[in-house]
């Protein structure tokens, strides 16, 4: 798949990675990272201009976002109930719950571009716990351009290497993904603790 979506990329330029990078931000599983690190390369042969590149880039990455907010916001627990089910992601969909109720703007901007496994988590778990929209969107739109920037530079600079880049960023970011998820966990049972030795003091006192 993602020889073939590179290759539409190559081809029909720009508006391909908009609509790919918003399928990418939905949760459909395309190669987001690889995609904008091709074009990077496109872009320094100069089949591709950086500008569009950039633009129509975050523009895609920004509008599946806000798909996937609204998703939440609309069918709250219901909606999250049947992906979670749907996926198998009962572990991720608790941790971005999570992340998004401890970290709120923090979560969003750092899983646009750092954690971007959680990305699409965090939007459904953002929309479904009624975060504000304007601060969603502004921490959102920050985090892909982001994304986009560094990653098409990347691709840029090594044009020649970019299949290698590609495979050691993705190692990296499901490596900062399972940390996420091992610290949520740890900071949830960390609360529980402390919650029933406060229970069972209260009981005694």
């Amino acid at each position: 798949m993602s020889d073939a979506v590179l290759e539409l990329v190559s081809a029909y330029g720009a508006p391909a990675l908009f609509l790919a990078l918003v399928a990418g931000s939905m949760g459909i599983p395309l190669p987001g990272t690889l995609l904008l690190l091709g074009a990077g390369s496109l872009v320094s042969s100069e089949d591709l201009d950086l500008w569009e590149v950039l633009i129509f880039g975050t523009a895609g990455a920004t509008i599946g976002d806000q798909v996937g907010y609204f998703l939440g916001r609309l069918g709250g627990a219901r909606v999250m109930a049947w992906l979670t089910q749907l996926t198998h992601g009962e572990n991720r969909v608790g941790r971005a719950q999570g992340a998004v109720e401890r970290w709120g703007a923090g979560a969003v901007f750092i899983t646009r571009w750092l954690i971007g496994p959680l990305g699409p988590w965090v939007n459904l778990s953002a929309g479904s716990l009624a975060y504000p929209w304007p601060r969603f969107l502004f921490w959102g739109v920050l985090g892909e351009a982001v994304w986009v920037v560094l990653y098409v530079s990347l691709g840029r600079l090594f044009a020649d290497r970019v299949q290698v880049l590609a495979d050691l960023v993705g190692s990296i970011g499901w490596a900062l993904a399972s940390l996420a998820i091992a610290g949520g966990l740890g900071w949830l049972l960390v609360h529980y603790i402390r919650e029933l030795l406060h229970d069972r003091n209260t009981a005694h006192a």
